[in-house]
């Protein structure tokens, strides 16, 4: 499909310019396309696809014609069914498995680029180019945000973007109008009422030819199977801070889904829940076309059945739905045809508009369910239990929603070794074919917000769809694609792990071919007590099906990889120990067979074999039983204390060195922007305004890129406090104490501003995307610990929206610009921590450090927005989460304090150790307050360590908190450190700004009703 060649000799014409044997045409190149006139002039570059569809031919024609490249298409032969072959064969296959080896199987590397499907990526992806960069450059056309929140997150593999979206796939209900209104009914809510609807509609004739029909038919496999599993087992993928309206539904990920539990990987597949599932399905199939069209041995298939108007309704994948809706005349090549009589002319019947003249196809969500499984039973859907929801059914219970995006649908993605400029050129095809309308996109359809105005309503309707199918696709449409935090945004992920196809064949086989399709289930004809014994066997055997698969690839690799698909962090080896391992012995041998082993650590030999041997010489000398069974009891309890001993030892040491980590290296790169830049702002703009106009500069690594740029530059931290819940300095009235500073810090060091760098929250960490967000919070005390300048920007003002005041001493109260503060001194002493003030910058410690500067270092006794929220269903405290960090500091500190420059900082800490790193602190909760661990014995434990103190490793040290995420995340279920785009396009902050800061309570009073229940840091 490349452009035709230039005839020999041809002469160019205006516009057009030969080279490379290839001529580009500057007339063909649209207004999206002007920067790429002639830019890969005789460049070739091959795209492998798997579904034919006819607009590549033009789409193709006008990129080589205005570009000049030669990009050809080729299909497999297989189709769809062969793509995944195909991809790894071309890519290469790359993967660690159980026993800690790596599968490597090097690709052909014929193809520059691919369309994909998500379950195929994960054995490819390291083959698969990363786009972070590519869609984060400035002048792209992506508009990354723009696309719906699930679809970025299915095509993100453990951080990075291995495929660009161009579609989505999900499961929604297609129903007859006509049908519905001539019987008085309405589109289920609930998946309790698809299925009575089903089953009143079965047996009726929908096509006026005298036969009884079917209720709500389908094709039966598993994605449509787990669109009833998912409103049951998925209540919300965020924690939520509260059960008001709307809920706070921001925080970390929770995991919740349908396939395998994220500590312990236990398939989710005995329990009521999922049984729930099967006896609505079961009953759901029995009303379908599934028991005449098994009985008359055709295959179980809603296409034909729909096609013959026989069906009330339909499930549904979208592209599919929309052919099986659409006028069948007008691209509707599966929705009910007319039936003519023997003469091929008269229409005996087709399907009608509704009586009130509404359109006959209509689209809606997915119901959800009224029941919910939760804390191992089934039990009605509350506000407590399903915060997402909003809806009720008829008999006032709530209804969780869970819509099911199967597969994921087809996306773009570029072979990492292919060479440099062929993956230009594809990517800008990629990112031209992303500005265009969906439906002149090859294989697209809608899955950007921006496609649901009522402009691409509108242009829906004049490509010739029905005005009320496109107003139902919408609808939905706007449901499914809210953003996880918001009311009702629960969209649930397939099992995009490796090993995809095998667990979703095993489970057809086992649930559909052994189970629900046998001959005596569809027809009724099975006892409930003979259903019960097949359903156990069914069950047991999938159980060992899978077991199979995860010893194939890998049990501990497996829960890794689902974690990561679901956008949490990895275990460590202490959460593995503690959770996985302990869950079962299958699970406890699948670790040790990975390279990890939670035995105790060497010298600490366990003599109770010995011990009990003599406690048998003993029981049969005295001949008493109760003698023998007491000195037993006493055996097993030295045995279970050296046993829980030696695994909080093992904790202690874990949580000391995963703390010395965290000095060591960033989770986000540090984003900054030229001083010169930052003056000519005119006011402070968020993250990805900056980096869209080309302002931000990024540091990956906290190695020798980092360390050499900042020998290089001066780098400002500005640390401030934010005066509204929206935006950080509404007035600007920080803003022009800043630029001040930048001029006096210039003047001061005497050095040319453009040789100036700062580092401010609200451009340098993302607002929009909340996981490279939370990253980003996560490294901020390694940021203000590199920087050449800490200046606290702190002038006397009034917060926006509640009226409070905003200045030195409400910024040194807060836990978190204490943590600020402390990151920097530790690592870079007072000497150039600063005031900006609107008369210059003053020394923090112009005499030294005194005892008000000590004050702003004990971190843990600052001011946190969760405690005066009362931390909302335990959750943990933010202090947890910065003991890691601060450890490290410590550590830090401890081992050079004999060195000159940092024995000053060890000196002046010293005497307040116990304050800045109190063993542990007080939790408030709803009831009232606790006792709970912060640091344990781990400075003592540290001291140890590095051998500066006076005890050793082999002493008893008691561990952390280990309530906080261990990777370091920001726990979140308060909404306290959220940052996630709010509604309406604007962003929150983190803790250490100052929305929530100037909106909290002080301790024991009830929060401001005017703040808004989504706390704004």
């Amino acid at each position: 499909l490349a452009g035709p060649p230039a005839a020999a000799g041809q002469a160019s014409c205006s516009g057009t310019i030969a080279g490379a044997g290839a001529n580009c045409n500057c007339s063909l190149c649209t207004a999206a396309m002007a920067s790429l006139c002639c830019a890969y002039s005789g460049i070739p570059a091959t795209l492998l696809a798997f579904e034919e569809d006819d607009l590549w031919i033009p789409r193709l024609e006008e990129f080589n014609g205005c570009t000049g490249a030669k990009v050809t298409l080729t299909y497999t032969p297989n189709g769809e069914d062969g793509m995944q072959a195909a991809l790894e064969s071309d890519v290469g296959v790359k993967y660690n498995t159980g026993d800690g080896a790596r599968f490597v199987e090097e690709g052909a590397g014929i193809y520059d680029s691919y369309i994909v499907q998500a379950p195929w990526m994960p054995a490819i992806e390291d083959g698969l180019e990363d786009l972070r960069e590519r869609i984060a450059a400035p002048g792209n056309s992506v508009n990354w945000l723009d696309i719906n929140p699930q679809s970025r997150q299915i095509m993100s593999y453990n951080g990075s973007v291995r495929a660009l979206p161009l579609d989505v796939d999900y499961i929604a209900v297609g129903y007859r109008e006509d049908v519905f209104q001539r019987h008085g009914k309405e589109p289920p809510k609930t998946m309790e009422e698809l299925v009575a609807l089903s089953e009143f509609f079965s047996g009726k004739d929908h096509n006026n030819d005298g036969v009884p029909d079917w209720g709500f038919c389908l094709t039966p496999q598993p994605n449509y199977f787990y669109a009833f599993v998912t409103p049951i087992m998925q209540r919300y993928t965020q924690e939520c801070a509260s059960v008001g309206h709307p809920p706070v539904c921001s925080g970390d990920y929770t995991g919740q889904n349908a396939f395998f539990d994220v500590k312990t990987f236990e398939p989710f597949l005995d329990n009521p829940g999922f049984r729930y599932a099967v006896d609505l399905h079961r009953r759901f199939l029995r009303s379908s076309n599934c028991p005449d069209q098994v009985a008359a041995g055709e295959r179980c298939h809603r296409k034909p059945a729909m096609q013959a108007g026989r069906c009330a309704g339909v499930i549904s994948m979208p592209g599919t739905m929309t052919r099986m809706l659409k006028p069948w005349d007008a691209g509707g090549s599966w929705a009910p045809q007319p039936r003519y009589a023997s003469d091929g002319v008269t229409v005996q019947w087709q399907v009608q508009n509704a009586s009130d003249g509404t359109y006959w196809g209509r689209r809606t969500k997915f119901p959800g369910s009224a029941k919910v499984y939760a804390n191992g039973v089934l039990q009605d859907c509350t506000k407590s239990l399903c915060p997402k929801a909003s809806e009720q059914d008829s008999q006032g219970t709530l209804i969780n929603y869970a819509p099911f995006f199967a597969e994921g649908g087809e996306a773009y993605a570029m072979r990492a070794g292919s060479p440099a400029r062929k993956k230009d050129l594809m990517f800008s095809m990629f990112q031209w074919l992303a500005s265009l309308p969906h439906y002149m996109v090859p294989l697209s359809g809608v899955y950007r917000e921006s496609q649901l105005t009522d402009q691409a309503q509108q242009n829906l309707i004049d490509s010739g769809w029905p005005q009320q199918m496109a107003i139902d696709l919408h609808q939905m449409l706007k449901f499914y694609f809210k953003d996880p935090g918001d009311e009702g945004g629960n969209c649930a992920q397939d099992l995009l792990i490796l090993g995809f196809s095998e667990y979703m064949n095993k489970f057809n086989e086992r649930i559909y071919r052994d189970l629900l399709l046998q001959t005596t289930i569809l027809d009724g004809t099975i006892s409930e007590k003979d259903f019960e014994t097949l359903y156990r066997e069914s069950i047991s055997n999938l159980l060992t099906d899978y077991e199979v698969i995860n010893n194939k690839y890998g049990l501990v690799p497996q829960l890794q990889r689902w974690r990561g698909s679901l956008g949490l962090p990895t275990l460590s080896k202490t959460e593995l120990c503690e959770t996985f391992a302990k869950f079962s012995q299958a699970n406890s041998e699948a670790l040790l067979r990975s390279g990890v082993d939670c035995s105790p650590p060497a010298g600490s030999d366990d003599n109770s074999d010995y011990v009990l041997i003599a406690l048998i010489v003993l029981g049969s000398l005295f001949g008493g039983a109760v003698l023998f069974g007491a000195l037993y009891w006493l055996y097993r309890t030295v045995k279970t204390n050296r046993r829980l001993r030696a695994e909080e030892a093992a904790l202690v040491d874990s949580q000391v060195e995963e703390a010395k980590q965290t000095v060591r290296e960033i989770q986000a790169p540090m984003v900054l922007m030229k001083a010169v830049d930052f003056q000519s702002l005119g006011k402070p703009v968020p993250h990805e305004t900056a980096r869209n106009q080309g302002k931000l500069h990024f540091l990956d690594t906290m190695g020798d890129e980092m360390m050499e740029f900042m020998k290089q530059f001066t780098v400002v931290f500005f640390s401030h406090q934010w005066l509204a819940w929206e935006e950080p300095d509404p007035t600007c009235v920080q803003y022009q104490v800043m630029v001040k500073a930048v001029d006096d810090i210039v003047t001061h060091e005497g050095i040319s501003i453009d040789h100036v760098y700062v580092w401010y929250d609200w451009f340098s960490i993302p607002q929009a995307c909340s996981k490279v967000q939370r990253l980003t919070i996560n490294s901020l005390p390694n940021f203000a610990s590199v920087c050449a300048f800490f200046v606290v920007v702190a002038p006397d003002a009034k917060h926006f929206n509640t009226g409070r005041d905003a200045n030195l001493e409400t910024y040194h109260s807060r836990c978190w610009c204490r943590a600020e503060v402390m990151s920097h001194w530790a690592k870079k002493g007072s000497d150039k921590m600063f005031y900006a003030t609107a008369e210059g910058l003053q020394l923090m410690a112009p005499g030294g450090v005194n005892q008000q500067f000590m004050n702003s270092l004990k971190v843990f006794q600052g001011h946190l927005t969760c405690c005066d929220r009362k931390h909302p269903d335990g959750s943990p405290c933010d202090r947890e989460a910065l003991m890691s960090p601060m450890l490290g500091l410590y550590s830090h500190i401890r081992n050079f304090c004999n060195d000159p420059h940092v024995k000053g900082i060890y000196d002046a800490i010293e005497p307040f150790t116990d304050e800045i790193f109190p063993s542990s602190f007080t939790y408030v909760h709803p009831s009232g307050t606790c006792q709970r661990n912060l640091f344990g014995d781990l400075i003592a434990a540290t001291n140890a360590k590095t051998g500066k103190g006076k005890a050793k490793m082999a002493a008893r040290f008691r561990p952390g908190t280990t309530q906080a995420n261990h990777t370091g995340a920001i726990h979140s279920q308060t909404g306290v450190h959220t940052m996630g785009a709010a509604k309406g396009g604007s962003s929150s902050a983190s803790e250490f700004s100052f929305a929530a800061e100037a909106g909290a309570t002080s301790e024991g009073q009830e929060q401001d009703e005017e703040e808004p229940s989504r706390v704004l840091v």
